[in-house]
């Protein structure tokens, strides 16, 4: 498996996430249609990130309590979109919307998020 550590990702040019793109994929066990369901993970303990509902919108939250506090899903879901529109260009140019979480899934193996919701490492599948 190739691994990607702490890099930021920026927009890729020709391709492009918008708030309904992300939010129309997988749903997850708490209702949350989240293309990182069954993805994203603690990188300290390794436990499985769990989508939550909060006033402010959607969370992604550690039951593990390594986190202080729970990261913003739309922001993280982004920046995995960006890395993996940055490694995978053609992969995601016409994916429909609902094809996110399949599309994640056929280049990733995981992704480990630290304290911040920038500290992603990437686990690619090979």
């Amino acid at each position: 498996m190739a691994r990607s550590r702490g890099t930021r990702w920026g927009i890729t040019d020709g391709v492009e996430l918008n708030d309904a793109r992300v939010a129309a994929s997988n749903p997850s066990p708490g209702g949350y249609p989240s293309p990182l369901a069954g993805l994203l993970f603690c990188a300290t303990c390794e436990r499985q990130m769990i989508p939550m509902a909060r006033l402010n919108g959607w969370v992604y939250g550690a039951p593990c309590g390594c986190r202080l506090s729970p990261v913003d899903a739309l922001t993280v879901e982004r920046l995995v979109f960006n890395a993996v529109a940055a490694h995978h260009p053609d992969l995601l140019a016409g994916t429909a919307v609902g094809d996110l979480s399949s599309a994640f899934r056929e280049v990733l193996s995981e992704v480990r998020i630290g304290g911040a919701a920038d500290e992603l490492e990437f686990i690619w599948s090979t």
